[in-house]
């Protein structure tokens, strides 16, 4: 299972930055995803946590503020036993979930 943690939001065009994200996850989206979480900086503003997400994605807000803080309280709360963090501004490529299972396959 792959639990993925998506931190890190920048101030400037948030909403563009998140809904490209969150599409490039949808386009690769496998049943090997337990869970993705987007923990959002607890002063932002612009209501994220309304987004319309498909699938297993939640939204949370951390505190204290600050990217550790933000990475942190998603890895302690994710479900799976693979972490895949992730920065907001990141566009995922449509078989990032095999890419990830298969080289930990490697090791």
């Amino acid at each position: 299972m792959i639990s993925a943690d998506y931190s890190n939001f920048s101030q400037l065009e948030r909403i563009k930055t998140i809904s490209k994200l969150l599409n490039s996850i949808q386009a690769g989206w496998s049943d090997a995803i337990m869970e993705v979480l987007i923990i959002d900086s607890p002063s932002s503003t612009d209501n994220i946590v309304h987004f319309d997400c498909k699938n297993k994605i939640r939204i949370i807000k951390s505190s204290p503020e600050g990217r550790a803080f933000q990475m942190n309280h998603g890895a302690r709360i994710v479900q799976g036993d693979i972490f895949y963090f992730v920065h907001a501004d990141a566009v995922l490529p449509v078989h990032f979930t095999k890419d990830i299972l298969d080289d930990l396959n490697k090791s």
